[in-house]
């Protein structure tokens, strides 16, 4: 998994490398408020933006090419599921907590 955070140049570079992988979005300082996954397809989040704009300042970026990797991440890291972008519809399946 890579994670960035002010770092455009990184990710749209992990993005073209990566054309089967997964985004999961977020705020830059990880919360449960705002976990969504994305196909790193998905026009949401892999197009040309305005000039001035940035992808990876506003909001943070850990990617992957197994989504569950990222699922598991953002469940260890927040206590909360991810959401499924409505645009790519990756596949999300609910995180089993330990213990059980």
């Amino acid at each position: 998994m890579d994670r960035f955070v002010d770092d455009d140049a990184g990710y749209l570079a992990w993005l073209e490398a990566h054309p089967r992988g997964y985004v999961l979005n977020t705020f830059p300082h990880m919360r449960s408020a705002y976990l969504v996954l994305h196909r790193t397809t998905c026009g949401t989040l892999n197009r040309r933006l305005a000039k001035g704009r940035e992808w990876t300042h506003l909001y943070g970026k850990a990617c992957s090419d197994d989504h569950a990797e990222l699922a598991d991440w953002a469940f260890r890291e927040t206590g909360r599921s991810v959401h499924g972008c409505g645009t790519c519809g990756p596949p999300v399946e609910p995180v089993m907590s330990g213990g059980g």
